[in-house]
């Protein structure tokens, strides 16, 4: 569509509105800078004040946050005639991720019509909507944290490239890496679909899997011509990391990646758990896949798959340490109260790990190739298994890919999924303003979040 509808403009006036609400609360709940704020603010006020030759080193993403904050806050002071760091405070970087969780949403509007195609306005923009009030994520806007301007760049990155701009597409997202290392991955996903989109347009979509592998082999030399801004973002990121002997920056001992098999499980339920509305909404999805049993194929599947995560979560658990040391997050009631609640508790989810596996590969199925669903499942074990810290902001990307790519859900399961994001946004907020605590020796009030 040319212009956005009527209903887009309706939406964002009142997610702005609401952005506005939850952002006074919290500001003045909680005027100074919070959790990982103490590093991320002083390092902007720094920047603010065009001090570069300082790095505080248990910051260990670079400094894309910082770097954008200055971009957007200098034009503001000269036009108010002050200092840059005079802006440069608490409210106004926070103001500043407002702004960024605003604008994800017309970009989930853009992506779900590109992906979609003919879809009623209404039905768009509230499902659109329902993406951009994903709890962990929205609750992340109002805090000074990398995460919204992360995500805002790779959709955009995104956006860019299924629009069939490429370059422009490759910059967006190379600037995303200033933000988060990982988004690298992302990089080559946004990459492999716009290939992948290539070789059904070239070749055409009703092709074997071997026809379109040997297609791949065949098609290389016009693939890296289409694809070569992405390839070049791609190496000179490991350039980076030769130079820097790590993917991390700063503090690097809690920061290490190792192979944590069950990370991944624990994002199939989260997905499952979250976009439950959306699919049980279907009732042709959830009638075809319970058919599938009937296959001995898919039989098989669910038993190698229980039988891989028996194995992954009996060799490969992990607990961080700061999943354990700090109460403040919601993961650490999730590991105290669940897995640490009996030894065979992690045993016993296995049936509904593997479950949520085929759900989730049925699901996208329906709409998407099997070269497409391999992509992503590939880049989502990227993304997860090397992270050692179970953290529910490491799913917030891999799920909006997966609720913009299913089939859209009729109008009570996107009705249901408001309500269920609004309801767990407003328990999270009241949690965090109303419900400080503080540590036994300690006069500091800390705060119950993501």
């Amino acid at each position: 569509r040319s212009k956005m509808p009527r209903e887009v403009w309706l939406a964002a006036g009142l997610l702005s509105a609401c952005c506005g609400v939850i952002y006074t609360l919290i500001n003045t709940a909680q005027p100074s800078p919070y959790m990982d704020e103490v590093f991320h603010v002083p390092q902007a006020q720094r920047y603010c004040s065009y001090d570069f030759s300082h790095w505080d080193p248990m910051i260990t993403t670079p400094p894309g946050l910082y770097l954008t904050s200055m971009a957007v806050l200098a034009p503001a002071s000269w036009i108010l005639g002050v200092e840059t760091e005079a802006l440069c405070s608490v409210s106004l970087l926070r103001a500043q991720n407002v702004l960024f969780s605003v604008a994800i949403f017309p970009l989930l509007y853009f992506l779900l019509l590109r992906i979609h195609g003919n879809t009623s306005a209404w039905a768009a923009v509230h499902s659109s909507l329902n993406m951009a009030l994903f709890p962990v994520s929205f609750f992340f806007s109002f805090l000074y944290y990398t995460d919204v301007g992360s995500t805002l760049l790779v959709l955009l990155g995104y956006a860019l490239g299924l629009g069939g701009h490429t370059l422009l597409s490759a910059v967006v997202l190379m600037w995303s890496l200033w933000f988060r290392q990982t988004n690298i991955i992302w990089v080559a996903f946004v990459a492999g679909v716009i290939g992948l989109q290539w070789i059904e347009r070239e070749r055409g979509k009703q092709m074997s899997n071997w026809a379109y592998l040997m297609g791949v082999v065949r098609d290389v030399p016009a693939l890296l011509r289409l694809l070569w801004p992405y390839v070049c973002s791609i190496l000179l990121f490991f350039l980076f990391i030769l130079w820097n002997g790590s993917v991390v920056l700063g503090d690097k001992t809690h920061h290490q990646a190792g192979l944590h098999l069950p990370q991944l499980f624990y994002f199939f339920a989260f997905t499952c758990g979250f976009a439950s509305m959306a699919i049980l909404s279907q009732i042709e999805l959830i009638t075809s896949f319970v058919k599938r049993f009937r296959d001995a194929c898919w039989i098989a599947s669910l038993s190698i798959l229980m039988v891989a995560s028996l194995l992954a979560v009996h060799y490969f658990t992990y607990a961080h340490p700061y999943l354990l040391a700090d109460n403040r997050h919601y993961p650490f009631y999730v590991w105290k109260n669940v897995f640490q609640r009996h030894w065979a508790i992690k045993y016993l989810l296995t049936p509904i790990y593997s479950l949520c596996v085929l759900v989730m590969v049925h699901v996208l199925l329906r709409i998407q190739t099997a070269f497409w669903v391999f992509l992503y499942l590939f880049c989502v074990t990227m993304v997860l298994v090397p992270q050692k810290l179970l953290e529910f902001r490491y799913f917030v990307f891999p799920y909006l890919l997966f609720r913009l790519h299913v089939p859209q859900p009729s109008w009570w399961g996107l009705v249901g999924e408001s309500v269920l994001h609004v309801a767990i946004t407003m328990v999270t907020v009241v949690l965090f303003v109303n419900y400080p605590f503080k540590w036994p020796g300690s006069d500091s009030l800390q705060r119950f979040m993501w």
